[in-house]
């Protein structure tokens, strides 16, 4: 059982290490790294979704419902 201890040991270690490094890259998604959130585009299209509601105009007349 000695070695096979030290390969574990070194596999769970390798495991921990990964999992911190993804953590530590994914802690701060706001930022021009490649793998950070394209904010730049969400807010293009926020700011045409709103400009397309604001030109929105209703008709002037609805037809009378038939019931």
């Amino acid at each position: 059982m000695g070695w096979a201890v030290v390969l574990i040991v070194g596999m769970v270690a390798f495991i921990l290490m990964g999992v911190e490094e993804l953590a530590r890259e994914i802690e701060n998604p706001f930022g021009l790294d490649v793998n950070d959130l394209p904010l730049d585009d969400i807010c293009m299209m926020i700011r045409r979704s709103i400009n397309m509601i604001g030109q929105f105009q209703p008709p002037a007349f609805f037809p009378p419902h038939d019931r």
